[in-house]
């Protein structure tokens, strides 16, 4: 089940990343996030256990990799956008860092 689930989440962050859907890659990514920590570390006798999870597992890295080369990526293209607009460097960063932490 572990090595099914990691492979979905692959997936999803794949497909999001590619969709832009920034808001969603870091729901997944929390979900994820909070999955890993209940079912990890595996026990040597789980089934689950092996070179497959180790291949799942280095997959989900390079996914998260992916993911937050986007991210950034698109936090600096909205930063240039917004000083190319007439906003300073400072308003941008403050502009920036509020969008991506909203009250709640």
């Amino acid at each position: 089940m572990l090595i099914q689930q990691v492979d979905r989440f692959c997936l999803q962050l794949a497909s999001l990343r590619a969709s832009g859907d920034f808001e969603e890659l870091k729901n997944l990514q929390q979900g994820c996030d909070d999955f890993l920590r209940r079912n990890l570390p595996v026990p040597v006798d789980s089934p689950d256990f092996g070179p497959e999870l180790l291949r799942v597992m280095e997959q989900l890295l390079e996914q998260y990799r992916l993911a937050m080369e986007a991210v950034v990526s698109a936090r600096q293209e909205l930063e240039i956008q917004l000083q190319s607009a007439g906003r300073s460097r400072a308003q941008t960063n403050q502009y920036l860092t509020v969008a991506s932490h909203p009250p709640r």
